[in-house]
């Protein structure tokens, strides 16, 4: 199917069952091929660890309602949302909100990974 260059990736939980290396290995190749073909990836997943690097944004279905279209950095601004409906942010974007609650001078604006991982580089480095 992926020869004849799709638009659309449609995928449905692509990473239950696989373990931590299986999980990198298909974000790896996921990335790589949405940088090279332009194709859009829809997913439906309850691993924002594996969706974070691979996304922009975010849609969140509650009971096949759509309650939330929007990004992961205005995702993490509203814990109320997150605690309804028993959402975590990745672990990187959860982190760099414990650091700014301790009071770490996280700069605003993570909307990607590749945000987060400069941020946290530039707090950590």
């Amino acid at each position: 199917m992926l020869a004849l260059r799709p638009r659309f990736l449609l995928l449905d939980e692509p990473v239950a069952g696989l373990d931590a290396q299986g999980k990198q290995d298909l974000s790896r190749i996921l990335r790589e091929l949405v940088q090279e073909t332009g194709m859009t990836l829809v997913t439906t997943t309850h691993e924002a660890d594996f969706v974070f690097p691979l996304t922009r944004r975010v849609l969140v279905l509650d009971r096949g309602k759509l309650v939330a279209d929007t990004s992961w950095g205005r995702l993490g601004e509203d814990p109320a949302l997150l605690e309804e409906l028993g959402l975590e942010l990745p672990t990187a974007l959860r982190l760099l909100r414990r650091l700014a609650e301790r009071g770490a001078p996280v700069a605003p604006g993570q909307e990607s990974w590749e945000k987060a991982m400069e941020e946290l580089g530039r707090l950590l480095g």
